[in-house]
């Protein structure tokens, strides 16, 4: 069967994609976008894919498909195509993305099946006129093109569902793609419109429109009158404000205006009452509108990098939030309403100015991950411990000089960052946060570890950078998870011997430090990559350690095992007698 179908191709080409490829064509279980190969159905080939084959050329034989319904010919180096496509009159979808193709033939409008034509990625500047007599076409990617220009000809598309021109040179949006009225999906992204036409209000059935990258002032009031519009991605332009009729957009669920230049929102942005996600990242907003807590749907909200100094108590109100983005503005305080978000998972409010956090703040029970770098918090309310959901918790850059006692019930803590506080010390309860996974603990003023410190036994990252440290607890012996292990900057003279001890170690920094001999229990970290041992002052025997790579560093280290045991052994001849009588309990510290 096999041999039968492979003759249905022309044998050359056969043997040119098995040269070019390596690999042999072959049926295929499933219709992979970008593999080679083919697929019958009833001894007839009804999907051939020549994807990433290097072709510099369109193969003729394929025209002796009847059959074929889908063709991939992407990821080549096609430049032309052959004009005898009106012969394939089965084919319904035409991959020819990442391409070299500046225009196609006349015989692709004769493709009365067609629908689906990708074009993504080509050398296109004039759209195919062609195109415009697929009668059937339901979907066309014209992505990634250079295209600036349009034909004026008659359109036979009548059913076009989804249109996408982004990344290409569009100055004006043609008139023709206005009259598309069963599009659903219109991507515009990265080209270069000033205006809109008044005529885009007849894509009444547009559902998806993406306009984000382009040189928009402001929107036609027109754009009310687009009634089934659920996505709308205005970011990335030059707009300051939106039009009244904004307001009609009641089935908007997604609305991105990121990197735009608004000023205010809308009192009115309270109508949206299907509004899922609602994005205005890196505008220049210096006040929320009460109007906010009535989107009882909205599940995302991202203000981050405005001019925002307070929020409204409406914020609590936000029944269904799920995501609350408000890093790099100048909140100084947040409404004791905040703590009604009941389904709020993820709350990041870096790079704010934060001098405390309000009591019901232990009231949001659904909590996961909290991100409170960079304010000035110098004290967490007592109920901080309720955040019994918490997994994510980042305090780095504020100025804490001690943990609440209701810290240890966050029990599902897996990350904790501390970096860069004023803790000079850590409660001997913190050993019972069992879930912790990772934990920054750098630039402190931390003399020591407490001994419950071993408890943490799922511990795999712990950066301890930066502090006073001279030693570890003993019970330290029992992370035999550690993976990362960075003490570089603290005021270690020697290190204990059961550093060596965990055998999982990939990475231990040493930098900074007052060591002058390292133990040779280092040698059983078989697992270690990196080892940081500059700016110690190493005896001169050691001195040139830090120069060395971890293969040198334990070279040395065997050495010096070899001369304690020989030590040892000297020793052991010369007191035989007396080693004997005092053998029991006998300890040997092999530093």
């Amino acid at each position: 069967m096999e041999s039968k179908l492979i003759n249905e191709l022309d044998r050359t080409i056969i043997s040119d994609l098995e040269e070019q490829t390596e690999t042999r064509l072959g049926h295929q279980k499933r219709t992979d976008r970008y593999s080679k190969g083919f697929f019958c159905e009833k001894g007839d080939i009804i999907w051939l894919g020549l994807s990433g084959c290097r072709l510099n050329f369109f193969p003729k034989s394929i025209f002796r498909l009847k059959s074929l319904r889908y063709l991939t010919l992407s990821y080549n180096l096609i430049e032309t195509l052959p004009d005898f496509f009106g012969e394939l009159n089965s084919l319904r979808q035409l991959d020819l993305s990442y391409n070299k193709l500046k225009t196609l033939p006349d015989s692709i409008g004769e493709l009365k099946s067609l629908q689906e034509l990708d074009l993504t990625s080509n050398k296109m500047s004039i759209f195919p006129g062609a195109i415009l007599n697929l009668t059937q076409l339901k979907s066309l990617y014209l992505w990634k093109n250079n295209l600036s220009s349009f034909p004026d000809g008659k359109v036979h598309i009548e059913d076009i569902r989804s249109l996408y021109l982004g990344e290409n040179e569009i100055l004006m949006l043609p008139n023709f793609i206005c009259n598309f009225k069963s599009l659903q999906k219109l991507d515009l992204h990265f080209n270069r419109l000033s205006s809109l036409p008044e005529s885009i209000n007849r894509l009444t059935k547009l559902k998806e429109l993406n306009l984000s990258y382009n040189k928009l002032y402001s929107l036609p009031d027109c754009i009310g009158n687009l009634k089934s519009l659920q996505n709308l991605n205005l970011s990335g332009n030059m707009l300051k404000s939106l039009p009244r009729s904004f307001s009609e957009l009641k089935s908007l669920r997604y609305l991105n205006l990121n990197n735009d230049k608004i000023t205010a929102i809308p009192e009115s942005i309270g109508d949206f009452k299907s509004l899922q996600d609602l994005s205005l990242i890196a505008n220049k907003l210096s006040r929320i509108p009460d109007s906010i807590g009535e989107l009882k749907s909205l599940r995302r909200l991202d203000l981050t990098n405005n001019k925002l100094n307070h929020l409204p108590e409406s914020i609590g109100e936000l029944e269904s939030l799920q995501q609350l983005l408000l890093s790099g503005n100048n909140l100084i305080s947040l409404p004791e309403s905040i703590g009604g978000l009941e389904s709020l998972q993820q709350l990041r409010l870096n790079n704010n100015k934060l001098i405390s956090l309000p009591d019901s703040f232990g009231d949001l029970n659904s909590l996961q991950n909290l991100s409170l770098n960079n304010n000035k918090l110098s004290i967490l309310p007592g109920r901080f411990g309720l955040l019994s959901s918490l997994k994510s918790l980042s305090l780095s850059g504020n100025i804490l000089k001690f943990l609440p006692n209701s810290f240890i019930n966050l029990q599902s803590l897996l990350k904790l960052d501390l970096n860069g506080n004023k803790l000079s010390s850590i409660p001997n309860s913190f050993g019972n946060l069992h879930s912790l996974r990772m934990l920054d603990l750098s630039y402190n003023n931390l003399v020591s570890l407490p001994d419950s410190f071993g408890q943490i036994k799922s511990l795999e990252d712990l950066y301890l950078s930066g502090n006073k440290l001279r030693g570890l607890p003993e019970s330290f012996d029992r992370l035999k998870s550690l993976r990362y292990l960075y003490l570089n900057d603290n005021k270690f003279k020697n290190l204990p011997i059961f550093i060596g001890f965990q055998k999982s170690i990939k990475e231990l920094n040493l930098d900074g430090n007052m060591l002058v001999e390292l133990p040779v229990s280092l040698l059983m970290l078989k697992s270690l990559k990196l080892l940081g041992l500059r700016n110690n002052p190493f005896t001169n025997e050691e001195k040139d350690l830090s120069n060395l790579s971890i293969d040198g560093v334990k070279k040395y280290l065997r050495g010096k095992r070899r001369q304690k045991i020989k030590k040892f052994e000297e020793l052991f001849k010369e007191n035989e007698k007396k080693l004997k009588k005092a053998a029991d309990g006998f300890i040997i510290d092999f530093r």
